[in-house]
């Protein structure tokens, strides 16, 4: 659906924005509370809709979303109807771009939600998974944003993706430091923070392996997960309770996000062990608080953060000995005022303003692209 004007009508898919914290839900509320926020001179012809369909509780509102006092830079669009609903509609011929009114371009969240028809697409591409279906979505999409030089090299390469669809849109990461208005000292012993679901393939059981050697060795320390509950939960505690390390090791599982600026100021480092993430947000947000970084040394990891952090290689993670070495030194790293200080002003290049920025750019690509 175009429309005849010199301006620039985009609609971004803003559900999972009031109703999913971590992931997805963060980068569309960061996304707009950036955008709001950019002098209106680069915002100049550009009309932002808010899409929010879907029966899902709206549990996130300000000062979280950051709309306050912004709300006429916005319109939002929000129907309070199944998400089957709108694949009906779709089927009709009324689409996710008819419910917002004529648009030159629909930022998407998903690659799969909302149906669209006749509007050109963006997609965020976060991370490569085993989806069949994802070429052909990538196919269908006028542009894919990416966040690493990395990311873009395997869309080219495994998904036959044109290099001029892909544009580079460096990610943000202050939003929890923003927060932290006072100092706030690191805990005594120090803490280990681990981020993500509780379930295979998120190194959580290796981590509590040399978690406990260093344990064993006298080296007094926390060791903290955050996130959802997941099927290794359970082994994962018997076995710290079987180390002699349970009183040590402490899960949330609930949604913490107004404490999270404070548990990751308080971390001496967060360790993060992954095997497919095309973005380096979750380090960098651990950066921009100060907190050192164990992590897997992923090309988009290491693009961003370069030899300020400590690397785990695979054959690390599977030896015990040798992660609680790197561990303990990201440790010592997490505990040295000017190494904090350091990740902090390699954090500072990456914020959600410059993300905003490059997205705009993005958009006004993509819709002047006669193709």
């Amino acid at each position: 659906m175009r429309r005849a004007h010199s301006g620039l009508r985009v609609a971004l898919d803003y559900l999972p924005a009031t109703t999913h914290w971590p992931g997805v839900g963060r980068y569309a509320r960061e996304l707009t509370r950036a955008l709001v926020r950019l002098p209106p001179a680069e915002l100049a012809g550009i009309e932002l809709v808010l899409f929010e369909w879907g029966s899902d509780p709206r549990v996130i509102g300000e000062p979280w979303i950051g709309l306050a006092g912004f709300e006429a830079r916005v319109r939002r669009v929000n129907v309070v109807l199944p998400r089957r609903a709108l694949e009906w509609r779709a089927y009709a011929g009324f689409d996710a771009a008819w419910s917002c009114g004529p648009l030159d371009l629909f930022h998407r969240i998903h690659a799969h939600y909302p149906p669209l028809r006749k509007v050109r697409q963006l997609l965020p591409v976060p991370e490569l998974r085993a989806d069949p279906r994802l070429r052909a979505r990538c196919a269908a999409m006028a542009g894919l944003l990416v966040a690493s030089a990395h990311a873009a090299q395997r869309l080219t390469g495994e998904l036959g993706v044109a290099p001029e669809r892909i544009h580079h849109v460096s990610t943000g990461c202050e939003h929890w430091a923003r927060e932290q208005r006072e100092p706030i000292a690191r805990r005594e012993p120090a803490q280990v923070l681990v981020l993500g679901a509780l379930r295979s393939g998120r190194g959580h059981a290796a981590l509590l392996e040399a978690f406990a050697r260093l344990a064993a060795r006298g080296r007094a320390a926390r060791l903290l997960f955050v996130g959802p509950d997941g099927i290794e939960r359970e082994p994962l505690f018997a076995r710290a309770a079987a180390l002699g390390v349970r009183e040590s090791v402490e899960w949330i599982g609930h949604a913490i996000e107004e404490q999270m600026p404070r548990v990751m100021a308080e971390s001496a480092a967060l360790a993060h062990v992954s095997d497919g993430e095309l973005t380096p947000v979750t380090p960098l947000e651990a950066f921009a608080s100060g907190t050192a970084v164990l992590a897997s040394p992923l090309p988009a990891f290491q693009e961003a953060l370069g030899d300020a952090a400590t690397w785990a290689p695979a054959e690390a993670v599977a030896d015990a000995g040798a992660l609680a070495a790197l561990l303990e030194r990201a440790i010592e790293s997490g505990l040295d005022a000017r190494a904090a200080e350091a990740r902090r002003a390699i954090a500072a290049r990456f914020t959600w303003a410059e993300h905003a920025r490059k997205t705009v750019a993005a958009w006004r690509r993509v819709a002047a692209d006669p193709t």
